[in-house]
């Protein structure tokens, strides 16, 4: 057997033990985890950065935040605005609408669940919504999710609180302060209410609502309050996310074109992992998919990290996320464009990164008549 055949069994063999397999973590809330605006993206982005040394992908069936792409805008550093953007929240949403749904089908499959949901309960359905109440929705949830296939793992979330200053808003409930710190204190209360194995992150712990210190309006949080609640996240999880540092791993960041009449949710335009993994010595490969079908493809793969950049006016939407000065081109196989990244062989390439983005050009998408995929890095392991 030839070292390079050696080499690779022992990949194989190691990609089907899943030792280092990926994590899939789903976000299930409101506003707090979906992101209030781009400029606030949500705990989830310096939670991906958080997450660097481990090898995560963020699943749902949303994208971005309540309002539009999270992308090259903001305050925040150019490493959060690339954070993996998928999700299941949704802005404005109690907790006792998110259990209907799941209890009739579960939108996503994960490893792992985040549940951050209750503030609208508490503050638009009174007084049918009591403490209690949202309470025994989550925990409710929880059990859903937990019963799915392979047992996933949930970590719930107390609610962050809320400044005096949002009970001047109509319709809010007056009580509102004091049923989150009612509700927060039956989350972590001892016995806890949840199922065996139920984490709990208390978020609300050392955050203070008070506009411009962790909110920016009171209730929602700004950088500094997305960081402090996705450092408190990162803390409850601990060993639900495997690390993965120095072996092979793709991690999607950035988004698609934003689709002009989606909200910041769906987008146009997808790089995937197709299968396997990049370890040494394989054809790794990703599909390009929701380009158009008369579009074509090419790819940027480059070694060095790139500022987000607003493509412009010609593709409102679209964002360039990896160094165009190097190309490869996808191979229509079966009726899929799968782009092929041949890994050496050679031990040395252990922990490098590679940046991958995917643009398709023609189709009649917008003005420019090309638009790009998300981007993702590989990182080269055993």
């Amino acid at each position: 057997m030839t070292n390079r055949a050696l080499v690779g069994a022992l990949c194989t063999a190691l990609s089907l033990t899943s030792l280092h397999a990926q994590t899939r973590v789903a976000f299930v809330g409101d506003s707090i985890s979906h992101g209030f605006t781009p400029a606030h993206p949500s705990y989830r982005a310096p939670l991906w950065q958080l997450l660097s040394s481990h090898c995560v992908d963020f699943v749902g069936t949303r994208i971005g935040c309540a309002g539009g792409s999270s992308l090259a805008v903001g305050t925040l550093p150019t490493g959060l605005k690339r954070f993996d953007q998928d999700h299941e929240a949704q802005s404005g949403r109690p907790a006792f609408d998110i259990l209907a749904q799941w209890v009739v089908a579960a939108p996503v499959s994960a490893d792992l669940y985040v549940i951050q949901a209750g503030t609208n309960d508490l503050a638009w359905w009174q007084p049918v919504m009591t403490p209690a109440n949202t309470l025994a929705a989550l925990v409710a949830l929880t059990s859903v999710i937990q019963a799915l296939p392979g047992s996933p793992q949930v970590c719930v979330c107390t609610l962050p609180g809320a400044d005096p200053s949002v009970l001047t808003l109509p319709g809010i409930s007056p009580t509102l302060l004091t049923d989150i710190a009612r509700l927060n204190a039956l989350i972590t209360a001892s016995p806890s209410p949840f199922p065996a194995g139920t984490l709990i992150a208390p978020i609300d712990v050392g955050f203070d609502p008070t506009p411009n210190v962790h909110t920016f309006d009171g209730i929602h949080p700004n950088d500094a309050g997305e960081a402090k609640i996705a450092a408190t996240i990162f803390a409850a999880i601990g060993s639900s996310v495997i690390s993965t540092t120095g072996f092979a791993c793709w991690k999607e960041f950035g988004m698609g074109c934003e689709h002009p009449e989606a909200n910041g949710d769906p987008e146009v335009g997808h790089l995937r992992q197709l299968g396997g993994r990049p370890i040494l010595g394989a054809n790794y490969q990703l599909l390009l998919s929701e380009i158009p079908a008369n579009s074509l493809p090419i790819a940027f793969v480059s070694l060095t990290d790139f500022p987000p950049i607003l493509i412009g006016p010609t593709a409102p939407g679209c964002t360039l996320l990896v160094d165009p000065t190097t190309t490869a081109s996808p191979a229509l196989v079966g009726g899929q464009w799968i782009l092929t990244l041949p890994i050496p062989t050679s031990t040395s390439f252990i922990g490098t990164e590679v940046f991958v983005q995917g643009i398709a050009v023609g189709g009649g998408y917008n003005p420019l008549d090309a638009l790009n995929t998300n981007a993702g890095i590989v990182r080269i392991g055993t």
